[in-house]
Protein backbone atom coordinates (compact mmCIF):
# COMPACT_ATOMS: atom_id res chain seq x y z
CA UNK A 1 0.00 0.00 0.00
CA UNK A 2 1.61 3.42 -0.81
CA UNK A 3 2.07 5.97 1.92
CA UNK A 4 0.07 8.85 2.03
CA UNK A 5 1.57 12.42 1.01
CA UNK A 6 2.60 14.96 3.34
CA UNK A 7 0.20 17.18 2.13
CA UNK A 8 -3.22 17.93 1.96
CA UNK A 9 -4.24 19.55 -1.50
CA UNK A 10 -6.02 18.96 -4.37
CA UNK A 11 -5.62 19.72 -8.69
CA UNK A 12 -2.21 18.68 -8.43
CA UNK A 13 0.16 17.09 -10.83
CA UNK A 14 1.83 14.04 -10.92
CA UNK A 15 4.52 12.31 -12.78
CA UNK A 16 7.15 9.84 -12.26
CA UNK A 17 10.76 10.37 -13.44
CA UNK A 18 13.73 7.80 -12.69
CA UNK A 19 11.15 5.59 -10.59
CA UNK A 20 10.27 8.09 -7.95
CA UNK A 21 6.47 9.49 -7.98
CA UNK A 22 6.19 13.42 -8.18
CA UNK A 23 3.20 15.56 -6.65
CA UNK A 24 3.80 19.04 -8.00
CA UNK A 25 1.89 22.01 -7.33
CA UNK A 26 -1.93 22.42 -6.66
CA UNK A 27 -4.45 24.28 -4.40
CA UNK A 28 -4.83 24.00 -0.38
CA UNK A 29 -8.22 25.69 -0.51
CA UNK A 30 -7.10 29.67 -0.13
CA UNK A 31 -3.73 29.51 -2.29
CA UNK A 32 -1.65 27.63 -5.13
CA UNK A 33 1.12 25.68 -4.15
CA UNK A 34 4.64 25.33 -5.26
CA UNK A 35 5.58 22.77 -3.54
CA UNK A 36 6.79 19.58 -4.75
CA UNK A 37 6.91 16.10 -3.48
CA UNK A 38 8.63 12.86 -4.18
CA UNK A 39 7.57 9.60 -3.34
CA UNK A 40 10.47 6.49 -3.23
CA UNK A 41 8.32 3.32 -3.72
CA UNK A 42 11.41 1.39 -2.25
CA UNK A 43 10.96 3.22 1.28
CA UNK A 44 6.98 3.84 0.86
CA UNK A 45 7.74 7.68 1.57
CA UNK A 46 7.05 10.57 0.56
CA UNK A 47 9.52 13.14 1.07
CA UNK A 48 9.23 17.16 0.29
CA UNK A 49 12.32 18.74 -2.49
CA UNK A 50 13.07 22.37 -2.85
CA UNK A 51 10.08 23.67 -4.36
CA UNK A 52 9.29 25.30 -7.40
CA UNK A 53 9.88 28.82 -8.21
CA UNK A 54 6.01 29.78 -9.12
CA UNK A 55 3.30 28.42 -7.68
CA UNK A 56 0.50 26.53 -10.06
CA UNK A 57 -2.66 25.15 -9.59
CA UNK A 58 -3.79 22.20 -12.44
CA UNK A 59 -0.35 21.81 -13.90
CA UNK A 60 -0.11 19.47 -16.41
CA UNK A 61 3.47 17.41 -15.72
CA UNK A 62 5.85 15.54 -18.10
CA UNK A 63 9.40 14.08 -17.26
CA UNK A 64 11.51 14.01 -20.23
CA UNK A 65 14.97 13.07 -20.18
CA UNK A 66 15.68 13.17 -17.18
CA UNK A 67 13.49 16.39 -15.96
CA UNK A 68 10.41 17.60 -15.11
CA UNK A 69 8.76 20.12 -16.91
CA UNK A 70 5.36 21.82 -15.68
CA UNK A 71 3.09 24.25 -16.99
CA UNK A 72 -0.05 25.89 -15.55
CA UNK A 73 -1.37 28.62 -13.97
Amino acid sequence: MMATCSYSAVLSGLAMLDGFVYAVGGWEGSSRLDSVERYNPSTNQWNFIPPMKMAVTSPTVVAHEGLLYVTGQ
